[in-house]
């Protein structure tokens, strides 16, 4: 382990105690409208470029492994702003981001994001958000080995809901989201997503919800104008809750896209999403899910790509102040459609992510978590399966 990191991540944590001693319940209140998070996380991945196994490292990267681990300290601020009937919330971080062994992948990220709660009368109310997050791409998408992938996404949105009186309510957004990549990815890369919804919603006093909503949505990528496409999405969806602590979310939406560069590659098909979750008391649950999503993929073999995903997740309250969550991810991934190029074998993914978090949360302000994770791809196209597994473990201070 990198004695450095390894400096660092105590300090951040011998701070985060000192500032329990120090702050006692808090440096200007219990309502300040102001707070200051600090985190400081240390990670371990054996496998940090998602090569297949065999992959001779020493001839490919000049390395005797692909493993590496990464330090990350970031600060975040967050404003919060009660003015009658409008609520306006302001956050802020940064982040420094080093790695021991690939030290190109080094970066700095810097997030910030607004978003007004606002309320013309007690009926008619919404949310205007604005969004920025910086990330690096993983390498499960990204086959570049020598050069840092930062992705920066700029997110805009305004949202209105207007109360019909009785539990019915009519529901309308808007919304423009731009992705841009410091290298260019296998499908898609730097686009912008231009979305305009409408709808309406019935709400039981029982907590029940049913909706329905209509959404159109317009892409344009950069470098790839076939990559473009229009789609009209119909969505119903039903939020039921039921008694002994049972909630059940259930939608299904059909999908019409056209590709004005590739008319060969529009479709027509149906998404659908059900979960359940079961809360057991305190903080003890299980959710469990499936889910089948399309979504744009552009290549010489393929238009679009069909994402077909079960989960369960358990969490128990190990202790006043302990959590253990278990987390299990299985997904087939099929890339259909138009192919450019004839192939005689259509590729398909199949991906399984299985995590265990336990986390300790002293109080409001002192959490630390240990994280085990391990992820695997196995795909019926050489060069494209995987294994990793990450070990992380991070604290978190809020002030």
């Amino acid at each position: 382990m990198c004695i450095r990191c390894l400096r660092w991540f105590l300090a951040i944590c011998c701070a985060g105690a000192a500032g329990v001693a120090w702050c006692g319940e808090g440096w200007c209140g219990e309502n300040c409208p102001l707070t200051i998070e600090i985190e400081s996380s240390l990670v371990f991945d054996d496998n940090l470029l998602r090569l297949p196994a065999g992959t001779d490292t020493v001839a490919r990267l000049g390395k005797a492994s692909a493993a590496d681990q990464r330090l990350s300290n970031e600060l975040q601020l967050a404003f919060t702003s009660q003015l009658g009937m409008q609520k306006l919330e302001i956050h802020a971080k940064v982040g420094d981001h080093r790695f021991r062994s690939f030290e190109f992948l080094n970066y700095t990220s810097s997030d910030a994001g607004i978003a007004l709660r606002w309320s013309v009368t007690p009926d008619f109310h919404g949310t205007l958000a604005l969004d920025r997050t910086v990330s690096l791409n993983s390498f499960s998408d990204y086959v570049g080995l020598e050069h840092r992938n930062e992705r920066i996404e700029r997110t805009r949105r305004v949202d209105a809901v207007y109360e019909l009186g009785g539990p019915w309510q009519l529901l309308a957004g808007a919304s423009r989201k731009d992705q841009t990549n410091q290298q260019n990815l296998v499908a898609g890369g730097d686009h912008t997503l231009d979305s305009l919804y409408a709808g309406v919603g019935y709400r039981w006093a029982s907590g029940t919800v049913v909706s329905w909503r209509h959404q159109d949505v317009e892409a344009e990528y950069v470098v790839s104008t076939q990559s473009d496409f229009d789609q009209e999405r119909d969505e119903l969806r039903l939020q039921w809750a039921l008694p002994d602590q049972l909630r059940v979310d259930v939608s299904m939406g059909l999908v019409n896209q056209t590709h004005p560069a590739r008319p060969t590659g529009d479709f027509d098909e149906v998404d659908h999403a059900a979960s359940l979750l079961w809360q057991l008391g305190g903080k003890s649950s299980v959710l469990l899910g499936h889910s089948r999503s399309f979504s744009g993929y552009v290549t010489t073999y393929s238009s679009f790509a069909q994402t077909d995903t079960f989960y369960v997740a358990p969490t128990w309250q190990v202790g006043p102040k302990t959590t253990l969550q278990l987390r299990r991810d299985r997904s087939r991934v099929q890339y259909l459609g138009d192919a450019a190029i004839p192939i005689a074998l259509p590729r398909q993914d199949d991906k399984r992510d299985t995590s265990v978090v336990l986390r300790w949360q002293r109080d409001p302000r002192l959490g630390v978590s240990v994280t085990l994770q391990n992820s695997r791809r196995g795909a019926n196209w050489p060069g494209l399966d995987y294994a990793s597994t990450m070990y992380s473990v991070s604290a978190q201070y809020q002030f």
